[in-house]
């Protein structure tokens, strides 16, 4: 079975870029989160064993890897970075990036796993910030990232019908 997936995540989480007004609406946000999930879920979330966090080093360390079930931020930046399987790759993968991501350092686009990766097809814009790719413009190319991707799933479902994927 063969299955598409768009992975929003970045791939080298502790190289997460500083970009301080981004991150403080970030954490504004993660923070309402898990309010409303610790008033839903009050034996599982609490709010004010999290110390008033500010940055998302800190956030990580603070909840999210205790909730993963990792040691700290660092275990938890090392077991869910694509970059330890990224390398293994052998369908066709497509990575698209933007080079003033406010979090995801656009030089780890360039690591030899993904760059020497046959399979991958890395597409990068000089604009785009962390997910957003949305043209001022109407119509097909409203949505930018979304036209990539279902373009190339469409090439790329021709190919393994013709016989030709990598």
């Amino acid at each position: 079975m063969r299955r598409q997936c768009v992975c929003r995540s970045g791939l080298v989480l502790e190289c997460l870029a500083r970009n301080f007004r981004y991150e403080w609406y970030f954490l504004r946000g993660l923070r309402n989160t898990l309010e409303k999930k610790a008033k839903l879920f009050p034996e599982r979330y609490h709010v004010r064993a999290v110390p008033r966090v500010r940055s998302l080093r800190e956030w990580h360390e603070a909840v999210t890897a205790p909730a993963g079930g990792y040691r700290n931020a660092a275990e938890y930046y090392q077991q869910a970075s694509a970059l330890r399987v990224v390398g293994q790759i052998r369908v066709p993968a497509l990575i698209v990036a933007a080079q003033d991501n406010p979090f995801i350092p656009f030089e780890s686009f360039r690591h030899p796993a993904i760059v020497g990766n046959r399979s991958i097809t890395l597409v990068t814009l000089e604009r785009g910030g962390h997910c957003a790719f949305i043209s001022r413009n109407g119509g097909r190319e409203r949505f930018w990232a979304e036209s990539r991707v279902v373009e190339f799933c469409e090439q790329h479902s021709e190919m393994v019908k013709c016989g030709q994927a990598p």
